[in-house]
Formats: structure tokens, sequence, C-alpha cells
């Protein structure tokens, strides 16, 4: 179960890192409070509105009527100067969120593509041993049929030698030569199923190294996609970062305009 992350976890890892000398970033607080990237960001927007406020406590020295002057003038320009202080940090919120947002969204999808990767290449490792496995059967069949055939040849040759050498002898030989001319021409007919079996066992062989190509060719465009995907994911990376600093230089420019800002009230108490 995902934890959740409350304004007064926020607030504390804000201020610890705060004292710390660090950047107030979503990442880093999400990294000590855990929960979800939206919520965090809505309370260091909140802490953030909340440390902008100015005080308006007046000695109780000041009568009541200059205090009340003070504070009305005080008052308009501390909802003025709030007011904008708000606006530049909530739209430096939503950029670093949007930022934060678009790296996420290329993360999970090189995560998807190594995975899918992974897969491929498993794949084509089965698909490469069991190939594998077929051509050691298939050539050995081959070796098989190739040695039946030159059997079968040999006998074939020999029956006829055998025929011919009975051409000159009775009867009696002529039928052993009509036999031996039945024994060749079946042995010929076998010669051809081979050859045939040969045939299909060779085509069979080709389209399974065809099949290994197809599966190497896949596994190598999906590493070239992934690299592409990675070159993405630097450039995106470095072009966030750059629009963060910007966000972060805004926002220390609001503040050093509001650290003015308190100096001038506290001024205007020294002379009240």
């Amino acid at each position: 179960m995902q934890q959740v992350a409350t304004y007064e976890t926020v607030v504390r890892a804000c201020e610890s890192l705060k004292r710390e000398g660090q950047k107030v970033t979503g990442r880093a607080v999400l990294a000590i409070t855990g929960g979800g990237l939206g919520t965090v960001l809505g309370h260091i927007k909140e802490w953030r509105q909340n440390a902008a406020q100015i005080p308006t406590n007046l000695p109780s020295e000041i009568p009541t009527e200059v205090q009340a002057a003070i504070l009305r003038a005080l008052g308009f320009a501390q909802d003025e100067a709030a007011a904008k202080l708000k606006e530049a940090i909530d739209q430096a919120g939503a950029r670093e969120s949007e930022a934060l947002d678009g790296l996420t969204l290329a993360e999970s999808r090189i995560e998807e593509l190594t995975t899918e990767l992974t897969e491929v290449r498993s794949q084509a490792d089965k698909d490469r041993q069991e190939f594998e496995k077929i051509q050691a059967v298939l050539t050995e069949k081959v070796d098989s049929l190739t040695q039946r055939t030159q059997d079968l040849e040999t006998e074939r040759k020999q029956l006829i030698e055998t025929a011919e050498a009975s051409r000159t002898e009775t009867a009696k030989a002529l039928l052993q030569i009509e036999r031996a001319d039945q024994a060749s021409s079946k042995a010929e007919t076998q010669v051809q199923k081979l050859e045939s079996e040969l045939k299909q066992i060779l085509e069979e062989k080709i389209a399974a190294e065809k099949a290994q190509a197809v599966a190497e060719q896949k596994s190598t465009d999906q590493a070239e996609t992934l690299e592409e995907i990675r070159a993405t994911m630097a450039e995106l990376k470095t072009d966030s970062k750059s629009a963060i600093a910007e966000q972060k230089q805004e926002i220390l420019e609001l503040r050093k305009q509001n650290a003015e800002l308190e100096k001038q009230i506290a001024a205007l108490h020294r002379k009240a």
C-alpha cells in the first residue's frame, strides 16, 4: 500500500532540506515522505505560500488610529505582493510538475521497450536453440538418406553387372536377369522417393534459416529503437533540468523582492 504524504510531513521535509542547504523540489521531498507526486507538490506550494506571509503585528504603544492606517497600507501592499508571489510560485510549480511528468513518462517508455527487447531476445535465443536442434536432426536425416541412396545405387550397379554377366547363360540365367531388372527398377523407385524426401528436408532447412534471420533482424531493430528513445530521454532530461533551473531562479528573485518588502515594512515600523 502506497504511503500518503500529509501536509505536516511535507513541511518537515521542506524545512529539513532548507536547513541542510538543499533545494526544495518535488522529487527531493517525495524521496523523504513517499506518497504521490501531485499531493507532495500541492503541499509544497501551500508551504511556500504560508512562508511568504508577512507579519502585521504592530507595537501596542502606537496609537490605534495610526495602527489602523499603517495596517491598511501594509495590508494592501502585502496582499498585492502576496498575490503576485503566489501567481509566480504557482506557475513555477506547474512548470516543474510538467517537466517531472515528462521525465516520468519517458522513463516508463524506456522500461517498456527494455522489457520488450528482453522478451524478443529471449524468444530469439529459444528460436535459435530450437533451430539448432532441428538442424542437427535434419543433418542426421540427410546423412542417413545419403548413405542409403549410395547403398542402393551400389546395389543397383551390382545387380546390373550381375545381369549383364548372366545374359550368356541359360533360361535360368535369363529369369535371374529379369528378377534382377525388377529389383533394379524397385531400387530406382526407392531412390527417387528418397531424393524427394531429401529435397523436402532441404527446403525445410532453408525455411528455418530464413525464420532465424527474421528473428535476429527484429532483435536488432528493437535495440536501435531503444537507443533512439534513450537519446530522446537524454535530451528531455537536459531541457527539463534547464527549465527547472530557470524556475528556481525566478523564485529566488521573487524571494529577494519579498525580503526587500519586509525591510521596507520594518523601516516603517522604526519610523512609527
